[in-house]
């Protein structure tokens, strides 16, 4: 009988060894897994996802350049208009957008180098004689007989018309197209038509100097820029300047 229970007791021992050998290491897992579990946020193991792109399936941006081939050919070029409203404004492409802040008033005539999606493109003389070039509403015109084989320059459009204004120094020269004429009456009214039946209230004093840029029998299209830098623009009579 001692014998039996002497050699039972090393097996009871192992076996109280392995079971708590067995615990120990399930302790340890459930200490990884907590560990795992709380990790915070920014833990080096935490993968976050792919930053969404609020670009992903959006179109690319179309360069401004795209727009001007949304229009088609020019037509109708040397035709010669007359503003038909109030004010027409001028815009710097073909399309429905914000005026550049030049104009023409009613009365007015042009010559236009062509038409196309419903605005007539025209050209444009600067105070400093640089040219350029402006969009008009078709709507706004009026087109009147008689065309160019090529289009003239416009001078610009004004910003105010003052009944009376300074003329910014020029040399004289004798009067023809391009060229600059001297104020002879003691006042010469600008008008709205090459015929001079609409006088305007804008007109030039003897002495002030204008630049001639189209001519109709007795009447010539003028540019009288004052010293504020603003322009007027319109026909005056032949016998006004010398």
């Amino acid at each position: 009988m001692r014998l039996s229970v002497l050699g039972s007791a090393p097996v009871g021992w192992r076996a109280q060894w392995l079971r708590l050998a067995l615990m120990g290491a399930g302790l340890l897992a459930l200490a990884s897994c907590s560990d795992d579990s709380s990790r915070p946020e920014n833990s080096e193991l935490r993968v976050d996802p792919p930053a969404t792109s609020t670009n992903v399936g959006a179109a690319p941006a179309r360069p401004a350049s795209a727009d001007a081939s949304a229009t088609g050919p020019l037509v109708g070029i040397g035709r010669r208009y007359q503003v038909a409203v109030g004010t027409a404004y001028f815009f710097d492409q073909p399309e429905q957008s914000t005026p550049n802040g030049r104009y023409l008033r009613r009365g007015d005539t042009f010559y236009g180098e062509g038409e196309t999606n419903g605005f007539v493109k025209t050209g444009f003389v600067q105070p400093d004689g640089a040219a350029g070039t402006a969009w008009l509403k078709g709507g706004e015109l009026r087109q009147l007989p008689g065309s160019s084989e090529t289009a003239k320059l416009l001078p610009r459009a004004p910003a105010a018309q003052p009944a009376r204004a300074q003329a910014l120094p020029e040399a004289s020269t004798p009067a023809g197209q391009g060229q600059t004429a001297v104020v002879q009456s003691a006042r010469a009214y600008f008008h709205t038509s090459p015929d001079l039946l609409t006088p305007r209230k804008a007109y030039c004093e003897r002495g002030d100097k204008v630049r001639i840029l189209d001519a109709q029998g007795p009447a010539v299209y003028v540019t009288f820029t004052n010293w504020e830098k603003v322009t007027t623009t319109g026909w005056m009579r032949r016998t006004d300047l010398q």
